[in-house]
Protein backbone atom coordinates (compact mmCIF):
# COMPACT_ATOMS: atom_id res chain seq x y z
CA UNK A 1 0.00 0.00 0.00
CA UNK A 2 1.45 3.76 -0.51
CA UNK A 3 2.81 5.14 2.26
CA UNK A 4 0.91 8.65 1.42
CA UNK A 5 -3.00 9.70 1.33
CA UNK A 6 -3.45 12.04 -1.67
CA UNK A 7 -7.07 12.71 -0.97
CA UNK A 8 -10.00 12.16 0.96
CA UNK A 9 -13.31 12.36 -0.34
CA UNK A 10 -12.95 16.38 -1.36
CA UNK A 11 -9.11 17.28 -0.46
CA UNK A 12 -5.92 16.35 -2.96
CA UNK A 13 -2.97 16.43 -0.97
CA UNK A 14 0.11 17.69 -3.21
CA UNK A 15 3.57 16.44 -1.57
CA UNK A 16 6.44 18.20 -2.43
CA UNK A 17 9.75 16.43 -1.83
CA UNK A 18 13.14 18.45 -1.40
CA UNK A 19 16.05 16.88 -2.71
CA UNK A 20 14.39 13.81 -4.42
CA UNK A 21 17.40 13.75 -6.70
CA UNK A 22 20.80 15.21 -6.44
CA UNK A 23 22.29 18.15 -9.11
CA UNK A 24 24.19 15.41 -10.95
CA UNK A 25 21.80 12.88 -11.29
CA UNK A 26 19.35 15.67 -12.69
CA UNK A 27 22.37 16.03 -15.43
CA UNK A 28 22.66 12.28 -15.93
CA UNK A 29 18.59 12.63 -17.16
CA UNK A 30 18.93 15.30 -19.28
CA UNK A 31 22.06 13.52 -20.85
CA UNK A 32 20.63 10.90 -21.35
CA UNK A 33 17.26 12.41 -23.10
CA UNK A 34 19.35 14.25 -25.25
CA UNK A 35 21.17 11.50 -26.47
CA UNK A 36 17.85 9.90 -27.64
CA UNK A 37 17.28 12.75 -29.66
CA UNK A 38 14.15 14.65 -28.00
CA UNK A 39 10.61 15.29 -29.97
CA UNK A 40 8.12 17.33 -30.42
CA UNK A 41 5.64 16.55 -27.28
CA UNK A 42 2.00 15.11 -28.66
CA UNK A 43 -0.85 15.29 -26.13
CA UNK A 44 -3.07 11.87 -26.31
CA UNK A 45 -6.10 12.98 -27.87
CA UNK A 46 -9.43 11.03 -28.41
CA UNK A 47 -8.73 9.93 -31.95
CA UNK A 48 -4.75 9.46 -32.06
CA UNK A 49 -1.73 10.93 -30.80
CA UNK A 50 -1.12 14.28 -32.24
CA UNK A 51 0.53 17.31 -32.13
CA UNK A 52 -1.85 20.10 -30.30
CA UNK A 53 -1.59 24.09 -29.09
CA UNK A 54 -2.39 22.50 -25.72
CA UNK A 55 1.32 21.87 -25.02
CA UNK A 56 4.63 23.16 -26.43
CA UNK A 57 8.09 20.79 -25.60
CA UNK A 58 10.07 18.09 -26.67
CA UNK A 59 10.09 14.61 -24.93
CA UNK A 60 12.02 12.07 -24.68
CA UNK A 61 11.16 8.79 -22.98
CA UNK A 62 13.66 6.56 -20.61
CA UNK A 63 13.95 2.93 -19.79
CA UNK A 64 15.82 1.13 -17.10
CA UNK A 65 17.67 -0.75 -20.19
CA UNK A 66 18.88 3.15 -21.33
CA UNK A 67 21.18 3.63 -18.27
CA UNK A 68 21.35 1.18 -14.58
CA UNK A 69 19.99 5.11 -12.88
CA UNK A 70 17.10 4.00 -14.25
CA UNK A 71 16.24 1.34 -12.30
CA UNK A 72 17.69 3.41 -9.05
CA UNK A 73 15.44 5.89 -9.73
CA UNK A 74 12.53 3.71 -9.17
CA UNK A 75 13.89 2.26 -5.87
CA UNK A 76 14.31 5.85 -4.96
CA UNK A 77 10.08 6.46 -5.97
CA UNK A 78 9.33 3.03 -4.78
CA UNK A 79 10.89 4.24 -1.04
CA UNK A 80 9.13 7.24 -1.07
CA UNK A 81 5.68 5.95 -2.84
CA UNK A 82 5.57 2.64 -1.38
CA UNK A 83 4.36 1.49 -4.98
CA UNK A 84 6.08 -1.49 -6.36
CA UNK A 85 8.17 -0.15 -9.53
CA UNK A 86 5.88 -2.88 -12.01
CA UNK A 87 3.56 -0.31 -11.52
CA UNK A 88 5.65 2.57 -12.94
CA UNK A 89 4.95 4.15 -17.08
CA UNK A 90 9.13 5.06 -18.31
CA UNK A 91 10.18 8.07 -17.33
CA UNK A 92 9.13 10.86 -19.69
CA UNK A 93 11.73 14.27 -19.74
CA UNK A 94 10.43 17.45 -20.68
CA UNK A 95 12.25 20.32 -22.39
CA UNK A 96 10.56 23.39 -22.05
CA UNK A 97 12.23 26.19 -24.59
CA UNK A 98 11.39 30.15 -23.90
CA UNK A 99 7.73 30.27 -24.76
CA UNK A 100 7.05 26.56 -23.46
CA UNK A 101 4.44 25.30 -21.73
CA UNK A 102 1.83 22.95 -20.87
CA UNK A 103 -2.07 24.59 -21.10
CA UNK A 104 -4.43 23.20 -18.41
CA UNK A 105 -4.76 19.42 -18.16
CA UNK A 106 -5.34 15.94 -16.17
CA UNK A 107 -2.27 13.45 -16.35
CA UNK A 108 -4.77 10.77 -18.13
CA UNK A 109 -5.21 10.02 -21.73
CA UNK A 110 -8.25 9.41 -23.87
CA UNK A 111 -8.97 5.66 -24.44
CA UNK A 112 -9.70 6.88 -27.71
CA UNK A 113 -6.08 6.88 -28.87
CA UNK A 114 -4.61 3.51 -29.32
CA UNK A 115 -0.91 4.91 -27.56
CA UNK A 116 -3.21 5.25 -24.86
CA UNK A 117 -4.95 1.92 -24.55
CA UNK A 118 -2.37 0.38 -25.61
CA UNK A 119 -0.23 1.10 -22.63
CA UNK A 120 -3.50 0.69 -20.22
CA UNK A 121 -3.45 -2.81 -21.34
CA UNK A 122 0.05 -3.02 -20.47
CA UNK A 123 -0.69 -2.59 -16.73
CA UNK A 124 -3.79 -4.61 -16.59
CA UNK A 125 -6.46 -1.96 -17.43
CA UNK A 126 -5.18 0.50 -14.61
CA UNK A 127 -5.10 3.73 -15.15
CA UNK A 128 -2.40 6.50 -14.03
CA UNK A 129 -3.29 7.38 -10.05
CA UNK A 130 -0.45 9.13 -8.95
CA UNK A 131 2.69 11.11 -10.71
CA UNK A 132 6.22 12.28 -9.41
CA UNK A 133 7.21 15.37 -10.89
CA UNK A 134 10.58 16.27 -10.73
CA UNK A 135 12.37 19.61 -11.66
CA UNK A 136 15.38 18.84 -13.10
CA UNK A 137 17.10 22.17 -12.95
CA UNK A 138 16.33 25.65 -12.32
CA UNK A 139 17.76 29.40 -13.52
CA UNK A 140 14.55 30.20 -15.82
CA UNK A 141 11.76 32.26 -15.88
CA UNK A 142 8.25 31.88 -15.71
CA UNK A 143 7.16 27.63 -15.92
CA UNK A 144 5.44 27.27 -12.50
CA UNK A 145 3.36 24.55 -12.31
CA UNK A 146 0.02 25.96 -11.44
CA UNK A 147 -2.81 23.95 -10.10
CA UNK A 148 -6.00 26.36 -11.08
CA UNK A 149 -8.41 24.25 -9.13
CA UNK A 150 -7.04 24.99 -5.75
CA UNK A 151 -5.59 28.02 -6.36
CA UNK A 152 -1.79 26.82 -6.18
CA UNK A 153 1.36 27.52 -7.81
CA UNK A 154 5.23 25.62 -7.32
CA UNK A 155 8.26 26.52 -8.22
CA UNK A 156 11.43 24.68 -7.14
CA UNK A 157 14.62 23.54 -7.12
CA UNK A 158 16.61 21.39 -8.92
CA UNK A 159 16.22 17.90 -7.64
CA UNK A 160 12.72 18.57 -5.88
CA UNK A 161 9.77 17.12 -6.77
CA UNK A 162 6.02 16.71 -6.63
CA UNK A 163 3.99 14.46 -5.49
CA UNK A 164 0.16 14.33 -6.30
CA UNK A 165 -2.65 12.23 -7.38
CA UNK A 166 -3.30 11.93 -10.77
CA UNK A 167 -6.76 10.76 -10.79
CA UNK A 168 -8.07 13.44 -8.59
CA UNK A 169 -10.71 15.92 -9.78
CA UNK A 170 -8.57 19.11 -8.77
CA UNK A 171 -5.52 17.25 -10.44
CA UNK A 172 -5.83 19.77 -13.08
CA UNK A 173 -2.39 21.51 -13.16
CA UNK A 174 -0.33 23.42 -15.92
CA UNK A 175 3.01 24.01 -16.73
CA UNK A 176 3.02 27.98 -17.17
CA UNK A 177 5.14 29.44 -20.35
CA UNK A 178 8.73 30.06 -19.76
CA UNK A 179 9.71 33.08 -20.35
CA UNK A 180 13.99 32.79 -20.08
CA UNK A 181 16.21 29.96 -20.41
CA UNK A 182 15.13 26.55 -20.70
CA UNK A 183 12.65 24.24 -17.62
CA UNK A 184 14.01 20.23 -18.09
CA UNK A 185 11.30 17.95 -15.85
CA UNK A 186 10.67 15.03 -15.82
CA UNK A 187 7.21 12.47 -14.68
CA UNK A 188 7.47 8.96 -13.69
CA UNK A 189 3.67 7.79 -13.38
CA UNK A 190 2.14 4.88 -11.20
CA UNK A 191 -0.58 2.93 -11.77
CA UNK A 192 -1.06 0.63 -9.14
CA UNK A 193 -3.96 -1.34 -7.93
CA UNK A 194 -6.45 0.33 -5.95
Amino acid sequence: MPRFLFWQKKKMEIRPIAGFLSAAECALLIHLAERKSMVESTVLLEKAEDRSDNRRSRTAWLTPADHPFLGVLSERARATTGIDPQWFEDLQVVRYEPGGYFRPHYDQCSEGSEACSAETRRFGGRKRRYTLLVYLNDGYGGGETRFPRLKRSFRSATGDALLFSSAHEDALHEGAPVTRGVKWICNLWMRPPP
